[in-house]
C-alpha cells in the first residue's frame, strides 16, 4: 500500500492484492482519489477515526466490498466515491455529512436501504442512483432541492421519506 512519507495520506491500495480485509492505519487523515478503485479481493475496509477526507472515486468499482462505515470525522462524500460497488449491502454515513457528490452512491446493486443524515441542502445529479435493490430512502430535514436525476434508476424504490424543507424537485429527479 502506498502512503505519503508521513503516513497521513493513503495514496493507492494495490488492486490485485489478495486480502479480504484491510485496516487503514490510524495515522491516515486522507484517502486519495481512486485509492481503492477496482480492487479485486477486498470485502471489508476498516476506516480510522482520524480520517477526514475521501477523494473522488475512492471506492469506485470495488465489486466485493459488502459494508462500509464512514467515520464521523468525514464531512462529505465526493463524486463517484462508491460508484459501482455492486456487492455493497450496507453503507453507514457520518451524522455530520455536508454533501453527496455526483453519482457518489450510484449503481450499488445490493444496497437495500439508505438513511441520509441531516446537514446538507441538496442532492446532486444521480447522487443516489441506479441502486437496483434500494427499497427505502429517508431524505433528511434541511434538504431543499432534489437536483436533475438525483434519484434516477432506483427501480425498486417503494418508500421514500421527503422532508418538509423540500422546495424544489428538478426534472427527472425520480426517473
Amino acid at each position: 500500500v502506498l502512503f505519503s512519507k508521513d503516513m497521513t495520506r493513503l495514496i493507492k491500495y494495490p488492486s490485485a492484492k489478495r486480502m479480504a480485509e484491510y485496516q487503514v492505519p490510524e495515522t491516515v487523515t486522507e484517502i486519495a482519489g481512486d485509492a481503492f478503485a477496482h480492487t479485486n479481493y477486498l470485502h471489508r475496509v476498516a476506516l480510522p477515526k482520524s480520517l477526514r477526507i475521501l477523494g473522488s472515486g475512492v471506492f469506485s468499482f470495488c465489486n466485493h466490498i459488502e459494508e462500509l462505515v464512514i467515520p464521523e470525522t468525514v464531512e462529505g462524500i465526493p463524486s463517484y466515491a462508491f460508484f459501482c460497488c455492486e456487492n455493497m449491502e450496507r453503507l453507514t454515513l457520518p451524522s455530520r455529512i455536508k454533501y453527496l457528490g455526483y453519482e457518489s452512491i450510484c449503481n450499488c446493486s445490493r444496497l437495500k436501504a439508505l438513511i441520509l443524515p441531516p446537514g446538507f441542502t441538496q442532492l446532486d445529479y444521480a447522487a443516489v442512483g441506479g441502486n437496483a435493490k434500494l427499497k427505502e430512502l429517508v431524505i433528511p430535514e434541511g434538504v431543499t432541492e432534489l437536483n436533475n436525476s438525483a434519484l434516477i434508476d432506483n427501480i425498486n424504490l417503494c418508500r421514500i421519506v421527503l422532508p418538509s424543507s423540500l422546495t424544489a424537485i428538478w426534472d427527472h429527479a425520480f426517473q
